[in-house]
């Protein structure tokens, strides 16, 4: 007797399950066994998790003029020393964070195709000379530090710079690559050079790993730490304070204080005779917490450390303290509203001041089509590094994921490496060589999710587990 129609399952059905079994894993084993072909890291794709922070350094509709955030309350702090064992003491600052606003306080000033960028005050500002130094530029035979001059070249053409007064020796990094540039300024009006930043434009990903800056001056000097080694078009925001600055004298004692309407004030809220030690800083659901560890008293002290209340925070990059007959400067940068600044030998006696604090926040946006010295690379894991050296263990994964544009998530972090073995000096090499030799010391087992741009010790799931996957999901929905 033959089945009822009702119990014989339709060809059709089974002709749609064969296929669902059959064609995604015979796809994943042809995508495995022809595309996989080592480690890869394209150079020329977008990172998704590095485009809301370039957006947020460089669209101009994500900023908000600094004139419209001023408008904070000075909060009261709470200053207690406390007492330690021996003659040590501490002093703690605790303070509410405030309504502080979490918007971007620059304004984007753009550059022409030639570099240049001109201000409202009148200033005209211009990338004019770029150089990359490269750990292999230096002399490290027996040697802890080492300095070259940099082979400085027109941003645009690449033509070579001619020799100048304002070129000099620069240091050299054991670790990655520097960048150098130079920024002119054709205008006279006031100005306060702040830190660059510095983005891949085709990745979307920030490459500096540091960065430095001229303190005074009409021309600025910058240099970034790159933690890249391919070549790469790149956009750099150059910071600085603007506008017609208000100065006000300052005395340096506890006490001394300067405003700058209602509720900008530059306040010493404690002096340190003999300078200090450690610090520590943090931001909780309370508010805010810091604390200095001053030096233990001497007969002869020759260093002093002023603390002061930069309030609202963002006067911590809009305000300097000018002293010394020569008319020293130093910003009063510092961490959510406080402020420290030790002076040593002569300068530790200085008893007064003047605050100048600028009115303006600026960023200057210029694109470069590329980096001198770089190669060109399919990819990032193939990227050649003359010279390179790795100083702690944590370094191995965090500079491989660096150079290949991409993040890392280890989870197991306590892997140990024999510290004797460290730094290691890496010539003539790859991020994938970095990274088996990481493995050799660690015994940990790495890979790389294409798809996420990350590496990581959990192995990733295959184009097969993934197709598997979405069968085994589509048979329990319509075949429960």
């Amino acid at each position: 007797m033959s089945d009822s129609p009702q119990n014989r399952f339709p060809l059709w059905k089974t002709l749609v399950v064969s296929a669902l079994l059959i064609v995604p894993p015979l796809i994943g084993f042809v995508f495995i066994t022809y595309s996989s072909g080592g480690l890869h890291s394209p150079p020329d794709e977008e990172r998704p998790w590095a485009l809301s922070s370039y957006l947020t350094t460089f669209d101009p509709a994500r900023t908000t003029p600094l004139l419209t955030l001023a408008d904070i309350d000075v909060p009261e702090l709470d200053i207690k020393w406390e007492e330690r064992s021996g003659a040590d003491r501490k002093l703690q600052i605790n303070f509410p964070s405030g309504d502080e606003s979490e918007d971007n306080p620059f304004e984007i000033f753009e550059a022409d195709s030639s570099g240049k960028v001109l201000l409202p005050d009148g200033n005209e500002l211009q990338i004019s000379a770029v150089a990359l130094v490269l750990p292999q530029d230096g002399n490290w035979e027996g040697r802890n530090y080492s300095s070259v001059m940099p082979d400085w070249r027109d941003p645009f053409t690449g033509e070579k710079i001619p020799e100048a007064n304002w070129q000099k020796e620069v240091y050299v990094s054991r670790e990655n690559p520097k960048l150098y540039f130079r920024i002119s300024n054709a205008g006279k009006a006031p100005l306060r050079w702040l830190s660059p930043k510095v983005y891949d434009s085709v990745s979307k990903s920030r490459i500096a790993s540091s960065s430095s800056y001229s303190y005074t001056g009409d021309h600025g000097m910058f240099h970034v730490g790159l933690n890249i080694w391919h070549q790469t078009s790149i956009d750099i925001g150059v910071d600085f304070a603007f506008g017609d600055p208000e100065s006000q004298e300052i005395e340096l004692l506890t006490g001394g204080a300067a405003r700058f309407g209602d509720n900008a004030l530059i306040k010493v809220i404690e002096v340190l005779p003999n300078g200090h030690g450690s610090s520590s800083w943090g931001k909780g659901s309370n508010g805010v917490r810091t604390s200095f560890t001053p030096h233990k008293m001497r007969e002869k002290s020759s260093s002093r450390t002023l603390l002061f209340q930069v309030w609202p925070p963002n006067n911590h990059k809009l305000a300097e303290l000018i002293y010394s007959p020569e008319k020293q400067v130093r910003l009063l940068s510092g961490n959510y509203g406080i402020s420290d600044i030790q002076f040593h030998d002569k300068k530790a006696e200085f008893k007064t001041g003047t605050i100048r604090r600028f009115p303006r926040l600026g960023r200057a946006v210029i694109h470069l089509d590329q980096i001198p010295r770089l190669p060109e690379v399919d990819n990032l894991f193939e990227t050649p590094i003359k010279r390179t050296e790795i100083q702690y263990k944590h370094s191995f994964i965090s500079d491989v994921s660096d150079a290949v544009l991409s993040r890392y998530s280890i989870t197991s972090p306590d892997y140990e490496i024999d510290a004797s073995v460290l730094p290691i000096v890496f010539t003539d090499t790859t991020p994938i060589q970095i990274l088996e030799k990481f493995e050799e010391l660690t015994g940990v087992h790495t890979y790389y999710d294409k798809e996420e741009f990350r590496l990581t010790n959990q192995k990733p799931e295959t184009v097969f587990e993934k197709a598997w996957k979405e069968v085994q999901e589509f048979w329990n929905k319509w075949f429960p």
